[in-house]
């Protein structure tokens, strides 16, 4: 079995985020970062469903931003009660946060000592306990990563069918049944909660083709993209054996099973104005729908 205080909790946190490949002359800010319970709520959860008590937190801190600013402010007044090691990754509003956040990961990471560690970004929550029957015996069975399932694990593949999902019908991310029972396996690397062995992990974020890219597209956003293109080259141009053996990857549960963690994160879009930038009035009707839209649900929760 798994001993828990072999495992390090590597919590990604950022108070604002510039997406530029999705929206220009957008920032987005999250809601619950301006909460100084927020990450005391994750931290709570994180101990009372898991077990985990070791915490390194890292956060991707926007120097010219007022929210970074009063976030870290929030995080170091927290410190003193959970005794966390917190590093930062300095960043600014120009810097797209592919790159910034996926510069946080790598930060933290070189922080883990342990064997084990629990990746998590801030917005995540455990609504059921860890059955650590479970996890264990995924790293019994051979596997190097267990990610904790944030919907209902409904198959999409089967082992002998996954390249011709891809190849045919683009299908990348692909959700397979395993023999082994309270289990199912994947094909594909995703950002979400997840166990590692640290060494796996690390080797995972450093075997890639491309440097972290200012894009997010079919093979995920952040450090996903790089990761998941090179597991799906090699996907393609090795057999499934020689691939499954390269890259264990289980999900939390069988065919079927609800969801242990959910993603609680939302953001408020903050506009730039620059008079002679013609996104700038683009963004007017995107301004008023979401005026409107809070204007609305103002008025509902009134009624």
């Amino acid at each position: 079995m798994i001993n828990q205080k072999d495992i390090t909790a590597l919590i990604i946190t950022s108070a604002i985020k510039n997406i530029p490949e999705i929206r220009k002359n957008m920032y987005a800010i999250s809601k619950v970062s301006k909460d100084l319970d927020f990450i005391e709520d994750t931290l709570e959860n994180i101990k009372s469903y898991s077990g985990i008590d070791n915490f390194v937190i890292i956060h991707d801190f926007k120097i010219d931003s007022q929210y970074s600013i009063m976030h870290n402010k929030n995080l170091l007044q927290i410190k003193k009660k959970f005794k966390f090691d917190l590093l930062t990754s300095p960043s600014c509003l120009a810097m797209p946060s592919q790159l910034t956040a996926s510069n946080a990961f790598k930060l933290g990471i070189r922080q883990i000592k342990s064997k084990y560690l629990l990746f998590w970004e801030h917005d995540h929550l455990f609504i059921k306990k860890v059955n650590w029957n479970i996890v264990s015996n995924s790293f019994r069975y051979g596997g190097k990563l267990i990610k904790f399932n944030r919907s209902k694990n409904d198959l999409n593949s089967k082992w002998h069918l996954q390249k011709e999902l891809i190849l045919e019908k683009g299908i990348t991310n692909q959700l397979f049944e395993s023999k082994h029972n309270d289990l199912s396996e994947t094909n594909f690397y995703c950002n979400g909660p997840f166990i590692s062995e640290t060494n796996f992990c690390k080797d995972l974020w450093a075997n890639i083709n491309y440097e972290i890219p200012n894009w997010n597209g079919s093979f995920g956003g952040f450090i996903e993209g790089p990761v998941n293109q090179k597991m799906l080259e090699e996907q393609l141009n090795q057999n499934e054996d020689q691939f499954r053996q390269k890259y264990p990857l289980f999900v939390y549960g069988e065919k079927f099973s609800d969801p242990i963690v959910i993603h609680r994160g939302n953001y408020i879009p903050k506009y730039k104005f620059n008079l002679f930038s013609s996104d700038t009035y683009t963004n007017i009707p995107r301004i008023l729908k979401h005026k409107l839209f809070n204007l609305l649900r103002l008025i509902k929760n009134k009624a």
